[in-house]
């Protein structure tokens, strides 16, 4: 009896992280660029001290999520596997597909939260537009003429590696391998898609069927928790009587 409420207990941990998840990709189905992170449950003997179900892998769905055209010339996109650089306070290099881009008081280009995006030169004062081909190339149109940059796409060899850092970031690893920086232009990298962001690739009735799987999964191994303590409170009683 207590193998089993061993094994219902393991299994409502693995159902909560599974249901942390679910939330978390149904409450950033609108984010721009928001890859989608699955927990895959398995039951597994010996995975607790008396068996029973464990969140036996957390993985991030790196699939591309729709491209939607914006008309704002600071929404980009990547066309293919690879990701906008994002240079962080410490130095480090960080990794978005979100592509909703600002520009800083200071003229920098950055994330919506503020990080510095790689490739993109300081905003001349007075520019007039941005414009960046599928290529990556870029410039600045200014009164005095064009300022030319090159926006790079980058790409680890095992995205399943990534730290997520929060906010659609994400940090090598050693298990992501080291970042490499390339042209758009390269098979699998881009293009670079301007005026567009990439969505978020949440399915969200598959949440819902996530969300209805688990409330049953819960429900039941819940009830098995409080069957076992009503007949262990049963046999506590009965010997008591003895």
């Amino acid at each position: 009896m207590l193998s089993g409420v061993s094994s219902s207990a393991s299994a409502l941990t693995a159902l909560q992280t599974r249901l942390a998840a679910t939330a978390n990709n149904v409450a950033n189905s609108l984010t721009p660029g928001f890859k989608s992170r699955r927990v895959q449950i398995s039951e597994a003997a010996g995975a607790s001290p008396n068996g029973g179900a464990v969140a036996a892998s957390v993985t991030t769905d790196f699939s591309q999520g729709p491209i939607s055209p914006t008309g704002n010339p600071l929404d980009f996109a990547s066309g293919g596997a690879g990701f906008f650089s994002v240079q962080m306070p410490d130095g480090s290099q960080a990794l978005t597909r979100s592509g909703n881009f600002r520009i800083s008081a200071d003229g920098q280009v950055t994330t919506a939260d503020g990080f510095p995006v790689n490739g993109f030169p300081p905003v001349p004062a007075g520019t007039i537009s941005v414009e960046v081909s599928q290529d990556g190339s870029g410039r600045y149109i200014t009164a005095g003429g064009d300022v030319a940059f090159t926006v790079e796409l980058s790409r680890v060899q095992n995205p399943q590696g990534l730290r997520s850092l929060g906010g659609g970031l994400f940090g090598p690893t050693p298990a992501s391998g080291a970042v490499e920086n390339g042209a758009a232009s390269l098979p699998g990298n881009g293009p670079v898609l301007t005026s567009a962001l990439e969505l978020s690739n949440v399915d969200l009735v598959e949440q819902m069927v996530n969300l209805i799987e688990v409330k049953a999964a819960y429900t039941a191994n819940l009830r098995a928790i409080q069957t076992a303590d009503e007949v262990a409170a049963s046999l506590k009683t009965l010997f008591e009587r003895r």
